[in-house]
């Protein structure tokens, strides 16, 4: 009977032990994720202010570029993925 009381202690102890490390892993995987998208969108917003030759004060130098890039895809960028992805990231950070 003793044995047995130890043996389902112990195995409590191991799931309480695993359940918690499942979760603290998934808290950490979610923050890194969460950090990398921060990181991106920063990445971004960097790459658009040097391109308009922006300071970090002058966002509407940013939106003057993007409203450009995008009245010059229309005409004639057409096929240049990068004028894309710019418009891209003007339009998901606002600027458009």
């Amino acid at each position: 009977m003793a044995s047995g009381l130890k043996g389902l202690i112990a195995a409590t102890c191991i799931v309480i032990i695993a359940g918690g490390a499942y979760f603290g892993w998934n808290a950490f995987e979610k923050n890194q994720a969460t950090n990398r998208t921060a990181a991106s969108t920063e990445e971004a917003r960097k790459e658009l202010f040097d391109l308009a030759s922006a300071n970090d004060n002058e966002p509407e130098r940013v939106r003057t570029y993007c409203s450009l890039i995008n009245d010059e895809l229309g005409k004639r960028i057409t096929d240049n993925d990068y004028s894309r992805n710019i418009l891209r990231n003007c339009r998901a950070l606002g600027y458009l």
